[in-house]
């Protein structure tokens, strides 16, 4: 009966030490330096000091302001419970993740060698790669990949990629079809030029753009209902230029033969324009080649030739005139033909002088025309006497 009634007594204890609650064993500040399993047995490989739990953890109690104070310098993830607008939201059931107050982080730690892949830091700044952002979003990557993806995988997307640990080269912005192939892209290079490319991947220019395989397209729009492209320099010095539109040039903007590049039309920073010429000189427009219009119209501010026909007009002799010829050979204030040859000719002026001709060689037909009459007129008067 001795042994029969310990066995009862030790069942009972038994009994009574799993019948207790949670509260019971810490109501009297119990801790343990042991592992603590909830909703699952125990199981080995794990290390001392470690909270297991085989199921969900839900925060049931509603916070009605951050942990601040002795007790924020703790790292604390609990739910907030206040549905207005002065803390922090507006409804119920948000999960808070707080790191302790003294300017602490959040760490998001994945991989077999356990390695930082986000961090929020106490000022805010969200580090991706990196533990040290610089920005509100800052994504590092350690090789040229791309560090940031939108869009869906398998069909079109965007893709921003920077280089490899602070070396120097390219920022990139690229779109891809059907998940992986490259598409147009968009290059901002990153030693300090500022120098932006799109369609190639080392721009040599401020803004370089290429464009292949555009048959039947232009290779750039730039459209304004109102104002259309403006291009402009700060010089106003011939040595400069504001435009520079040429043929037989390669992708990186050097010529595709020895002979270089052949300039169509240029725009010099003084505002005179070649057209088939680098050098329009002193013209305001300098054409290497044969113009061809259906009417040009000449503004000039010398005056016309009229003054041929004025009383006090001094009209050389025909033998004034000849003289001149015959030791000059060309006509008077026309210009040789060396001079054409070395100077050209002004249109207005070359036009008034040819009229002066004209009105003068007008003048010597009247006069011709008088003494003709004159003639006649005596001849008929011979006749009439002889008969």
């Amino acid at each position: 009966m001795k042994i029969t009634s310990l066995t009862v007594a030790a069942l009972c204890s038994s009994l009574c030490a799993f019948s207790q609650t949670l509260q019971s064993v810490t109501d009297n500040g119990n801790y343990t330096t042991k592992n603590v399993w909830i909703g699952m047995a125990p199981a080995g490989g794990v290390g001392e000091n470690t909270l297991n739990i085989g199921g969900k953890i839900k925060l049931l109690g509603a916070a009605d302001a951050y942990t601040t104070g002795a007790d924020g310098n703790q790292p604390t993830i609990y739910r907030s419970g206040v549905p207005t607008m002065a803390y922090p939201f507006n409804v119920y059931d948000n999960l808070i993740l707080q790191a302790g107050v003294q300017g602490k982080d959040i760490l998001f730690v994945t991989g077999s060698t356990p390695k930082e892949r986000l961090v929020v830091k106490s000022d805010g700044n969200v580090g991706i790669g990196t533990a040290s952002p610089i920005a509100p979003l800052d994504i590092a990557t350690s090789t040229n990949t791309f560090g940031l993806k939108i869009g869906d995988a398998a069909k079109s997307n965007i893709r921003i990629a920077g280089t490899a640990d602070s070396a120097e080269g390219y920022g990139l912005i690229q779109t891809f079809t059907n998940g992986t192939t490259a598409g147009g892209n968009l290059v901002l290079q990153r030693d300090g030029s500022g120098k932006v490319g799109i369609g190639l991947p080392q721009p040599r220019y401020v803004l370089h753009t290429v464009a292949y395989n555009n048959s039947g397209a232009a290779a750039a729009l730039l459209w304004g209902q109102q104002y259309g492209v403006m291009i402009g320099v700060e010089s106003t010095s011939s040595n400069y230029y504001a435009l520079n539109v040429a043929s037989s040039v390669s992708p990186l903007g050097s010529g595709v033969t020895n002979e270089g590049a052949k300039s169509l039309l240029c725009v010099r920073a003084d505002g005179n324009v070649g057209i088939g010429t680098l050098n329009p000189g002193t013209y305001k427009l300098a054409v290497e080649g044969t113009v061809g219009a259906r009417r040009i119209k000449v503004t000039q501010q010398t005056s016309w030739a009229d003054f041929v026909f004025h009383e006090n007009y001094q009209l050389p002799s025909l033998q004034e005139l000849e003289a001149y010829i015959q030791q000059h050979k060309h006509l008077p204030d026309v210009p040789t033909a060396k001079e054409v040859q070395e100077n050209g000719i002004d249109i207005g002026n070359m036009n008034t002088t040819l009229l002066q001709k004209v009105e003068e060689l007008t003048l010597y037909i009247i006069q011709l025309n008088k003494k003709n009459e004159a003639l006649e007129k005596r001849v008929a008067e011979m006749e009439k006497q002889k008969n």
